[in-house]
């Protein structure tokens, strides 16, 4: 259907169109209030949601990290008592070593001595 355009406006027309966009402007009014409820109500939702989430993720880290705490405490056990029976075995393979050499410096003190016992028997 053409529309025709009109030459003269008379004031019921115009007074007729102003209430038609007006009419027009309310409806949308009312759609972007609903609009705009409509988000409010998601976004309380989403952030209510979040929260639980939150929450949950929060709760799970604490106990992952308490696990978590509890086998690096029970390594680092295990870790010191290795290091003390190596402290151990170290203190023990140096009193060897102490031994040993002092054994063999008394054998070389002891043939210089006999040695010397034997060339003043010679003179």
């Amino acid at each position: 259907m053409a529309v025709m355009a009109r030459d003269r406006w008379t004031d019921a027309d115009l007074n007729q169109l102003s209430m038609q966009v007006d009419a027009g402007f309310e409806e949308m009014r009312t759609e972007f209030k609903a609009v705009r409820a409509e988000m409010k109500e998601e976004s309380k939702a989403l952030r209510a949601e979040f929260k639980e989430e939150s929450k949950a993720l929060r709760a799970e880290f604490k106990e992952e990290s308490k696990t978590l705490r509890a086998e690096m405490q029970q390594e680092f056990r295990g870790f010191r008592a290795e290091m003390g029976q190596l402290r151990a075995d170290t203190g023990a393979f140096h009193r060897s070593v102490t031994q040993l050499l002092w054994g063999v410096v008394g054998t070389i003190f002891l043939g210089f001595m006999g040695t010397i016992a034997a060339l003043i028997s010679l003179v």
